[in-house]
């Protein structure tokens, strides 16, 4: 795939890399240069967020997630992108020269966040509360496993009984479950797995989301005890 800069869309260029990590593919240290260009100057350390100024075009097209699910919120899209970015940072850079202060910053910014520190899923909290999970995954904090057990704790404890939960987006919990290498998250694919075989014919979305979600119910139901399957942009 070719890097479109040229994108006044902060969600467009991160379905880009979302999309290279989902089919294995490698980013050439150029690609990653200018995507660590592109990123760092939406970074004003304003607002009441995570810091990041999001362009018009992502608050009027409203954000879908790379499972289909829509934000429309200002809370939803500027949460979300933001930990996006500082995921996309964290895996591109580190927490070198360009992005180190950034990436404190947003870690200092997301602990007074409620889905962060109390582990809130309620309405689009949920979808936040992912999202910083993802980040987690990327961000090497000290207590970040711990925070990821509680999150799954919390996901147990919202289960259904049909192999779905309770306030928490079905496809888009699947995504970050089968990037997530512990015990309890191979024990909550494995509850989704009745939800994933009633689900694999009767999903109605467009394409790409059509073949996503398709994809994510056949690994969770192929799923077995191994790594899991994200694979870092660039290594």
């Amino acid at each position: 795939m070719e890097l479109q800069m040229q994108t006044t869309s902060l969600a467009n260029l991160l379905n880009y890399f979302t999309n290279a990590e989902w089919r294995g593919e490698f980013l050439p240290s150029r690609q990653k240069s200018d995507a660590i260009r592109y990123f760092v100057p939406y970074f004003t350390d304003q607002g009441p967020y995570l810091g990041f100024s999001i362009p018009d075009d992502d608050f009027e097209e409203g954000l879908r997630l790379f499972t289909g699910e829509r934000i429309r919120s200002r809370l939803g899209v500027h949460s979300i992108l933001g930990l996006e970015i500082a995921r996309s940072l964290a895996i591109l850079d580190g927490f070198q020269l360009h992005s180190g202060y950034i990436l404190d910053r947003v870690n200092q910014r997301v602990q007074d966040k409620c889905y962060a520190r109390d582990f809130c899923v309620m309405g689009e909290c949920s979808y936040c509360a992912l999202t910083f999970w993802r980040y987690l995954l990327a961000a090497h904090w000290p207590d970040g496993v711990q925070r990821i057990e509680s999150y799954l704790a919390t996901l147990k404890n919202a289960r259904d009984g049909s192999g779905r939960w309770h306030n928490f987006p079905f496809y888009y919990t699947l995504f970050v479950l089968l990037e997530t290498d512990l015990p309890a998250a191979r024990a909550e694919l494995a509850y989704a797995r009745a939800a994933c075989s009633r689900s694999l014919s009767a999903n109605n979305i467009s394409q790409p989301y059509l073949e996503r979600r398709k994809k994510l119910m056949e690994s969770a139901l192929n799923y077995q005890e191994v790594s899991s399957m994200q694979v870092p942009l660039g290594v």
